[in-house]
């Protein structure tokens, strides 16, 4: 079977992964065995099923696996790297806010300005981090979604408790 090497830089998809069956590339060469999995398959009746479309273009199931993989793995290391500019623009918010609360509270503390200013910049502190704890939990379950694509094998146990 081929092999390929996977490597993320920086949490996001090389430009090869995108591009490996793009152009005209619609196919992967397998060895010997590609041979005998072949005529199997012409030897067998022909059902129908969904992806005959795509059988009669030329696609076979496992190439269709093997698309699909390598299509979820780069969805989720593009996703990845969308998320962690996201995490970064949040964090940022959060900061700008923090300084905003800060600086309200030390106006209203020193009779400059209405509790309302506090009670407003307080709100959208809150708001800020409300959206940095979202787009955590949105990267933290890209991480579960990459893991499985790259073939994480999580199994519950199931052994009864004592």
């Amino acid at each position: 079977m081929p092999s390929i090497q996977l490597t993320a830089s920086g949490g996001t998809a090389s430009d090869r992964l995108g591009g490996l069956f793009g152009g005209g590339h619609g196919h992967v060469e397998l060895p010997a065995n590609h041979h005998s999995a072949d005529i199997q398959r012409r030897t067998e009746p022909r059902q129908s099923r969904p992806d005959t479309y795509r059988e009669e273009r030329g696609y076979r199931p496992y190439e269709l696996t093997i698309q699909t993989a390598f299509r979820e793995v780069s969805d989720a290391l593009s996703a990845r790297g969308t998320y962690l500019e996201q995490q970064r623009a949040q964090e940022a918010l959060v900061a700008a806010d923090a300084d905003a609360y800060r600086l309200a509270e030390m106006r209203f503390r020193s009779g400059v300005d209405s509790y309302l200013a506090t009670l407003d910049a307080q709100r959208s502190l809150y708001a800020a981090q409300q959206g940095l704890a979202a787009v955590r939990e949105a990267a933290l379950a890209n991480q579960v979604t990459l893991y499985k694509a790259l073939g994480g094998g999580w199994q519950p146990q199931t052994t009864e408790p004592r």
